[in-house]
């Protein structure tokens, strides 16, 4: 009985996934992966993949992405996402060169909106760098312009909050 009721909640949307690979690679012009995809219903619609690879040498790594849509752009309304949450993310030091010409605009103009971005334990592996697990949360306003972001190591060391429209830019502490 307990299945028969969680069924609805966690439908397996795995056929979908070459299609939508082959639609974000084109998207950001670099080839991506995913190896588990997931529609969860409760307690509001999201999609969830695992195990995201970006990146012709797999620069991006994402153990978990999360994808939570605006409920009105479900009805009709312009296209939103409320929230982007990408848990246990590895950035290697060539994704950091990889430059943004590849990307390609959504046909007929219309510009996805994304209200906020929350990245968990995301490494950064640099040759020369050796920085600690840290988490960042976006906040944008529309056109994707920032409003607000938020940086902290996970050892405490390094705290960072940045406003653009605020008399002062940045706030930074660190120990």
């Amino acid at each position: 009985l307990g299945v028969a009721i969680a069924v609805p909640f966690l439908v397996p949307v795995s056929h979908f996934i070459p299609e939508l690979s082959r639609y974000v690679s084109d998207k950001l012009g670099q080839p991506m992966a995913i190896e588990a995809l997931r529609l969860h219903l409760i307690p509001s619609p999201r999609v969830v993949a695992h195990r995201v690879t970006a990146g012709r040498r797999g620069q991006v790594t994402i153990g978990e992405l999360e994808i939570v849509p605006d409920l009105a752009a479900l009805v009709g309304g312009a296209r939103s996402i409320r929230l982007i949450r990408a848990q246990r993310v590895v950035i290697k030091e060539g994704a950091l060169a990889v430059p943004h010409a590849g990307a390609k605009p959504s046909p007929g103009g219309a510009q996805l909106e994304v209200r906020r971005v929350l990245l968990n334990a995301v490494k950064l592996k640099h040759p020369i760098v050796d920085m600690p697990l840290f988490d960042a949360d976006v906040r944008l306003a529309k056109g994707l312009r920032l409003r607000e972001a938020r940086f902290e190591t996970h050892d405490g060391k390094l705290k960072l909050r940045v406003v653009p429209a605020a008399p002062r830019t940045a706030d930074a502490a660190s120990r």
